[in-house]
């Protein structure tokens, strides 16, 4: 059995849409499909929907809050009241295929050492249309999952699925965030060294809307939060040690920083076909190392090998990004840079 969660506020105007996909859902006609809605007091009277489709279908369950919560507030209420093994959110203009929940549930049936599974999917600005209407939309592919992405980017699509029995591992997800819960989730699932599984197949289409819950400023900040979190050494140790890395001397724990440092110079982001460089995760990274080491000729081995990875293009917006760095290591790049007559 799967959970698919909706989290409502004031979203009539896709609500039936959403409903419909997941009923027509080849898992929901086998009797394996659960939905459960999380109304946050709307004021667009969706009950009105909800009631009519609760009267035509079964295994929808409706939970209407006094006052509006959080997102991940409501993600939480509606996993604890799920009856299921697996739980996926259902965002309410989300469109799949129609087999989508089948493949993904079956996947993790099948491969009982994953804890998630994600999907490559259409991005598309046309809303309340079925699966098979997005065929000419833009595709969005994913890389294969490695735990050290998520440093990069955000590892999964929109439209994932994982074992309910993983927030006994890691809890659930954190209320006090408002846009970005679940990337702090990833980097919970990540560093614990779990198992996600890309499924290459387009299984979805997220929908690019302009009244979206993404709201820059406030991501930004809750963006920032969380990476000034995670970048603390004693994470990043933890995550290579869940891969099987030893961390025990200073020259295996250099080893890590230097293995993640490497990927932000050159990767691609999900649906890009152009290798970028994270400028700011490179600086945030060599302000971690420096002030775990204080040691000046490593930080100048960085920049060294830095340079020779193709590092060079992105030297002025590097040295811009320097202002946000420890003082004395901003002086020691700025120097060895001079030296190098970058």
């Amino acid at each position: 059995m799967v959970t698919a969660i909706i989290s409502l506020y004031n979203g009539t105007k896709f609500l039936e849409s959403c409903l419909q996909d997941l009923i027509n859902q080849t898992l929901y006609k086998q009797n394996l499909l659960e939905i459960v809605i999380v109304d946050s007091a709307s004021t667009d009277n969706p009950e009105n929907i909800i009631l009519k489709y609760q009267k035509q279908y079964k295994n929808i369950h409706f939970i209407r809050t006094p006052e509006r919560e959080s997102l991940y507030k409501s993600w939480n209420r509606a996993i604890k009241y799920s009856t299921a093994d697996f739980i996926t959110n259902a965002n309410i203009d989300d469109i799949h295929r129609n087999d989508a929940l089948e493949i993904l549930m079956k996947t993790l049936i099948n491969n009982p050492q994953i804890d998630l599974v994600y999907h490559n999917h259409y991005l598309s600005t046309i809303f309340n249309k079925p699966f098979e209407y997005h065929a000419e939309q833009k595709i969005i592919t994913y890389p294969k999952f490695d735990n050290r992405t998520i440093y990069l980017h955000y590892p999964f699509c929109h439209q994932n699925m994982w074992r309910k029995s993983l927030h006994d591992k890691i809890g659930f997800f954190d209320e006090n965030y408002y846009i970005a819960g679940d990337l702090d989730f990833a980097f919970k699932f990540s560093i614990k060294g779990l198992k996600a599984l890309l499924i290459k197949e387009i299984l979805g289409v997220q929908i690019s809307r302009d009244d979206q819950l993404v709201v820059n400023q406030k991501f930004n900040e809750e963006f920032t939060n969380i990476y000034n979190n995670y970048f603390k050494p004693e994470y990043i140790f933890e995550l290579y040690s869940n891969l099987g890395y030893s961390v025990n001397s200073d020259d295996d724990k250099f080893n890590c920083f230097r293995d993640l440092f490497y990927r932000f110079l050159k990767y691609k982001l999900p649906g890009t076909e152009s290798f970028v460089c994270n400028i700011y995760a490179a600086g945030k990274l060599l302000d971690t190392i420096y002030k775990y080491s204080k040691n000046e000729i490593f930080v100048k081995d960085y920049i060294e090998n830095a340079l020779n990875y193709g590092f060079v293009s992105n030297i002025e917006n590097f040295i811009k990004f320097l202002d946000n760095l420890d003082i004395s290591l901003k002086e020691i790049i700025k120097k060895y840079l001079y030296e190098k007559e970058i």
